[in-house]
């Protein structure tokens, strides 16, 4: 009886697919389109591993079932996905989510599960179960959107506690999008209003705790670019969010500036009146170009149509870039502030600055070089109003990488030489009555390819060095890997390898070796079929007998069926 109910709900499993948010289809062509199709594909892996280390957790075998097969019916996409394997030993019904936006020229309809974008700040990509339309008519651009943006989750009591878990009402609403332009200059206006509906769940909100809310966004996102040297965008909202619905109203002196909103929103004692805002000014010449960001999030600002803002901060962004002896050599470079408390009503002010510069040099295909340089600091202060700042953290960072490379050879027997440093250095300046924890890291690395097209086989080889150091510690760490791949009959089987080498010294005495061996090969016996097989072998072990000694064995198969 246990036996044949597990086989039933892996046999249920192997039925179910997940439908994802389903493609766009232009109406347009209806009639060029089959009737039905199905594409995708489906896959089944084998998976052993054997290792000597008996802390071990990682099961022996374990194997999965995916697939990503497609259903069109004239041209509308259905895309389900499927993923099963022994791992899952509970059966739990799957979020089902089925939608379709078809179009016709520049009208789009969306029905089901969507994600519509209108701003940042007001309708940002938040999924909603409902309908809507979006339509350009020469220089009137439209969007309207209908539907429900959180489901109902009745209260559960929790038997230990006492208490409810994790109640919440329906929440409904819609978003209205007018605007006037092209996709390079355009003005478009946009109403968010979304509510919770306490009538969703059986029980009271005062019974369960939480309180129904209501929003209301007005946004303004805007681009204008003139003579295509100068560009301007904004994105701009105001908030209305009211925390609590059963409070009681404003009074109309309470919100004089804002007191067209009473005519289609009534806001409560618990009703926050919030922006937000981005802008930034380009001008792009032949050479050079500079572009001036600004943002401004005030703090708790929230929108119903957007999942997660960073909020309470103001961030101002320079970033100038310029180009010379005809593109050859390119130059980029950003100045960033950010501070936060924008109320001047938290104890902590916390500044952030964030600089950096990169060149690139590359006079012809053979050879080129680069640089990167950044910088970050950041500082928190006491915030007092009598008492001078006290300072609470300081950490600085630099980070500089450059790389050189050096491509030679015939057409068919291309080679490459390529040589990289990393050198990265924080400073903790935390705690200022004793020492500063300071962590530098140096990385050099070089690597050699080689390809030849007409054997159909490519070797690489490629060594790296880590120097790390802390205050109490320090670790380097190389190593030495190479590589190997080689295509045969008509690329139908395809065949590698592998092998590796590190070794770690901790504070100067040689502390660990690792070392791993691996193959795989692959065969595509016809069209939508093929095979891979892979193993790996790695040996780790210590020299001062810290931990055992461990070998670990990987064993994979793949069999994948495209139709």
């Amino acid at each position: 009886m246990k036996i044949g109910y597990i086989w039933n709900r892996l046999y249920f499993l192997l039925l179910i697919f997940v439908p994802e948010l389903a493609s766009s289809q232009d109406l347009g062509n209806l009639s060029k389109q089959k009737p039905i199709d199905l594409t995708g594909s489906l896959s089944l892996r084998l998976n052993s591993f054997s290792t000597s280390d008996p802390r071990s957790t990682r099961d022996p075998f374990f194997w999965t079932v995916s697939g990503s097969p497609t259903l069109t019916i004239y041209g509308i996409s259905f895309p389900f996905t499927l993923a099963v394997s022994n791992k899952q030993k509970d059966f739990r019904q799957p979020f089902n989510m089925y939608g379709v936006s078809p179009y016709y020229k520049k009208i789009r309809l969306h029905a089901g599960y969507r994600s519509v974008y209108f701003s940042d700040y007001t309708l940002s990509d938040h999924v909603f179960l409902g309908g809507g339309i979006e339509a350009e008519h020469s220089i009137l651009r439209f969007g309207f959107v209908y539907g429900r943006f959180m489901k109902a989750i009745e209260p559960v009591m929790d038997t230990l506690s006492s208490k409810y878990a994790a109640p919440s009402f329906a929440r409904k609403g819609f978003a209205a999008k007018l605007g006037v332009g092209k996709a390079d200059n355009y003005l478009d206006l946009i109403l968010l209003k979304v509510q919770d509906d306490t009538s969703s769940v059986r029980a009271h909100p005062v019974e369960i705790g939480i309180p129904a809310a209501s929003n209301l966004v007005l946004g303004i996102k805007s681009r204008q670019v003139i003579a295509k040297i100068f560009s301007f965008d904004m994105d701009f909202g105001v908030s209305a969010y009211t925390n609590d619905l059963s409070a009681r109203n404003l009074n109309d002196d309470d919100y004089k500036g804002l007191s067209f909103i009473k005519n289609f929103y009534t806001p409560k004692i618990s009703t926050q009146f919030l922006t937000a805002g981005k802008t930034s000014l380009g001008v792009r010449l032949k050479k050079m170009s500079v572009k001036l960001n600004y943002r401004r999030v005030e703090p708790d600002y929230q929108s119903m149509g957007a999942y997660y803002l960073n909020t309470d901060l103001e961030n101002l962004t320079v970033a100038p870039s310029w180009q010379m002896f005809k593109s050859k050599l390119r130059v980029n470079g950003s100045l960033g502030f950010q501070r936060n408390n924008i109320f001047k009503n938290k104890i902590n002010n916390s500044v952030r600055k964030a600089n950096s510069l990169s060149m690139s040099y590359a006079p012809n295909s053979k050879w080129g070089a680069s640089i990167n340089y950044s910088n970050y600091n950041m500082s928190q202060t006491r915030n007092y109003t009598v008492v001078r700042d006290t300072l609470l953290m300081e950490q600085f960072s630099n980070n500089v990488n450059g790389s050189v490379y050096y491509n030679f050879g015939t057409k068919t027997r291309r080679q490459n030489v390529t040589t990289s440093m990393n050198y990265m250095s924080l400073a903790d300046n935390t705690n200022r009555n004793s020492q500063s924890n300071s962590t530098t890291s140096l990385n050099p690395a070089i690597s050699y390819r080689f390809n030849n097209t007409d054997k159909k086989f490519t070797i690489s080889v490629n060594t790296n060095g880590n120097d790390f150091k802390t205050d109490k510690n320090t670790t380097f760490r190389w190593g030495l890997s190479s590589g190997l791949t080689k295509a045969l009959l008509k690329d139908k089987f395809k065949t590698g390898t592998n092998v590796s080498f590190f070794s770690t010294k901790l504070n100067g005495t040689n502390y660990s070796t690792t070392m791993s061996i691996g193959g795989n090969v692959g065969y595509q016996p016809m069209k939508g079929h093929s095979v891979t097989f892979a193993l790996n072998f790695v040996n780790r072990s210590f020299v001062a007998n810290t931990h055992p000694e461990t070998t670990d064995f990987l064993g994979n198969f793949c069999y994948t069926f495209n139709f």
